[in-house]
């Protein structure tokens, strides 16, 4: 069970994570960073796996300040 949660957390990372570098579906930097949420919040994941429940529990706060922060650039863009 561990194994398979391991595979699917991993592979959601590293695929989220190259679609923030390299996003084929949009060019809209807010797409991005809906990604870079999605690879931290399979990071955290991963965290839990590792029973360190901690770093899970602050990595989730992080990822939302930092959608938080890319919107509103977005938005600061959009006005200009």
């Amino acid at each position: 069970m561990e194994g398979t949660l391991f595979n699917i957390f991993a592979g959601l990372a590293v695929l989220s994570a190259l679609l923030v570098v390299a996003n084929p579906f949009s060019r809209n930097p807010v797409t991005s960073a809906l990604f870079l949420v999605t690879t931290m919040i399979s990071i955290s994941g991963l965290f839990v796996l590792l029973g360190a429940y901690f770093l899970a529990a602050v990595q989730i706060p992080v990822s939302y300040t930092h959608l938080r922060a890319h919107e509103t650039e977005a938005d600061l863009v959009c006005r200009l």
